[in-house]
């Protein structure tokens, strides 16, 4: 919308921050898009089988859209947990028998998220989780963005895609173009390499 050298009016600028938020907010929501999950370790402690995750939880961290492969490490030694459902973990009739964590509920709530384990921790032990995080989120139009190579394209020809019909325009078939490759290439850097168990 504007000519190189044209300042955009802070009406612009809070409009292309909203939209660049929005599609922050969706990327997330897509496995493929989030190009690395972390690794957290939480202490569990005995008799508790119940945690909350997110900021101010008693898992003290950014509430993860998802969680995938994790364990449980009891005196050095790793126990893999599988994730449940809440229709299975609620069919459990004695849902209080400790032992090691077998199994775990994310219950994807928000502003926080619970964790819910099965069997209730025994022993001291520490939940190694891998988790998938929101991708950052501005805060000011000063806000500088550290991604990976390929994201600042497929960030850009999004966005003016996505602000094109709030100005009128409809954006030319090469822009959606580089806007669908340029994210697609991302989707595939991020492929998950998958091992057959």
């Amino acid at each position: 919308m504007l000519a190189s050298g044209e300042t955009a009016t802070a009406d612009e600028a809070t409009d292309g921050l909203k939209s660049l938020n929005d599609i922050l907010a969706n990327w997330s929501l897509e496995n493929l898009t989030v190009w690395q999950g972390d690794n957290e370790q939480y202490a569990l402690t005995p008799g508790t089988g119940s945690y909350t995750i997110g900021p101010a939880g008693a898992f003290n961290t950014t509430r993860p859209i998802r969680i995938g492969l994790s364990f449980v490490r009891v005196n050095g030694s790793d126990f893999p947990i599988d994730q449940w459902s809440l229709d299975e973990y609620n069919a459990v009739a004695v849902k209080n028998i400790g032992g090691i964590p077998e199994r775990y509920v994310y219950i994807n709530e928000y502003p926080l998220g619970q964790i819910i384990l099965y069997p209730v921790p025994a022993a001291a032990s520490t939940l190694f989780l891998n988790t998938d995080r929101v991708l950052t989120f501005p805060v000011t139009l000063a806000t500088v963005l550290a991604f990976p190579p390929g994201y600042e394209k497929a960030l850009r020809y999004t966005l003016a895609t996505n602000l094109a019909p709030e100005y009128g325009v409809v954006p030319p078939p090469a822009v959606q173009a580089i806007a669908t490759s340029s994210k697609a290439d991302i989707k595939r850097s991020n492929k998950k390499r998958v091992v057959a168990a």
